[in-house]
């Protein structure tokens, strides 16, 4: 995933969680419980050590 991250675009995609890099695209809403919801209806966890991270990223574009 790591290898992944470094390629991508960190304007397009953030890391939310060690398993997942989200598309900021699709990023419907966030939830206080710790996920995003995606456009499709799909739920990604959010970590605890990146909450703030998607946090502030979705203040930005707010």
């Amino acid at each position: 995933m790591k290898e992944y991250e470094s390629i991508l675009s960190e304007n397009i995609f953030i890391r939310c969680h060690q398993s997942y890099l989200a598309n900021t695209a699709y990023i419907r809403k966030y939830f206080k419980d710790g996920y995003l919801e995606m456009t499709n209806g799909d739920k990604i966890p959010v970590s605890d050590r990146k909450r703030q991270v998607v946090i502030d990223y979705i203040e930005s574009i707010g």
